[in-house]
């Protein structure tokens, strides 16, 4: 399967609006084709560019968190009975 570039997907749309135009009797229906025409060229021509742009995507900084100190909890100790102690 062949993969075709986006601008070019976008350049054979353009030239088929321009195809369909150029058969097009009704005027109002030419214009809106040779409109479409035009702004499948402009994506074509953005496509481009993009294309040779390299993004990377850097998550933000992530902003220092303030720490509050931990509480500490103490625990107290139970007296258990000593089995000894059962008289």
């Amino acid at each position: 399967m062949r993969r075709f570039k986006r601008s070019e997907d976008y350049r054979h749309h353009a030239s088929v609006c321009l195809q369909m135009a150029e058969r097009a009797t009704d005027v109002d229906a030419k214009i809106e084709l040779l409109a479409m025409a035009r702004h499948w060229s402009l994506l074509a021509h953005q496509a481009d560019r993009n294309s040779s742009i390299d993004v990377v995507y850097e998550p933000p900084p992530v902003k220092a968190q303030i720490r509050q100190p931990a509480v500490q909890q103490q625990q107290q100790q139970q007296i258990q009975p000593d089995d000894d102690d059962s008289g």
